[in-house]
């Protein structure tokens, strides 16, 4: 067995920061493939907030890019006194694929991003 030292760490955004006009609505950023990391770190960028916003999320995780299971058990809230925040929470045995979920609420708007970065990569079999 070998180390696959290519894929120890990886940086990617899950969201890039942007502003984010909420409908209520639960929405799903497109997932990326981690590659077999299987610890990290969630980054959060949470920026100005419309008055009265509410920005719930939650990280997910799958080993075939199809069948999803929430990271955190409960989603996490963000509010409007939080603007210009920046969080951070540490994730242990994910999957290789990764996903965020987000609502904002309707008719308000956000500027927010996410970010993951993930080590320890699994062990490869001989190629």
């Amino acid at each position: 067995m070998k180390r696959n030292y290519d894929d120890f760490a990886f940086a990617e955004e899950l969201l890039t920061n942007q502003e984010i006009t909420g409908d209520g609505t639960e929405k799903s950023a497109t997932a990326v493939d981690f590659k077999g990391v299987t610890k990290g770190v969630l980054i959060v960028h949470a920026g100005v907030f419309a008055a009265a916003t509410t920005l719930s999320y939650q990280l997910q995780t799958s080993y075939d890019n199809s069948t999803w299971s929430d990271v955190f058990d409960a989603d996490k809230t963000i509010l409007t006194a939080a603007d210009e925040d920046l969080q951070a929470y540490e994730v242990d045995g994910i999957g290789r694929y990764l996903r965020i979920q987000y609502t904002v609420t309707n008719a308000k708007t956000a500027i927010l991003g996410f970010s993951f970065v993930g080590w320890d990569a699994v062990t490869q079999p001989l190629s």
